[in-house]
């Protein structure tokens, strides 16, 4: 994937993270590269939930 690709942010109003991908870029190879980042998303902020769910302070 290239820069264009992908961009990767944090939502400070919902404390997640923000994947944005712009589609005109994704080939197959990027298809399954697309796969893999969505479920590492939803690991982070799987942890991210636990995280503040149990008041510990990220800074």
């Amino acid at each position: 994937m290239t820069e264009e690709m992908l961009t990767v942010g944090f939502d400070d109003s919902e404390d997640k993270l923000v994947f944005k991908f712009d589609m005109n870029y994704i080939n197959t190879d990027d298809a399954v590269r697309l796969k893999v980042m969505t479920r590492l998303k939803a690991m982070i902020d799987a942890e991210l939930d636990y995280l503040t769910s149990e008041r510990v302070i990220l800074k």
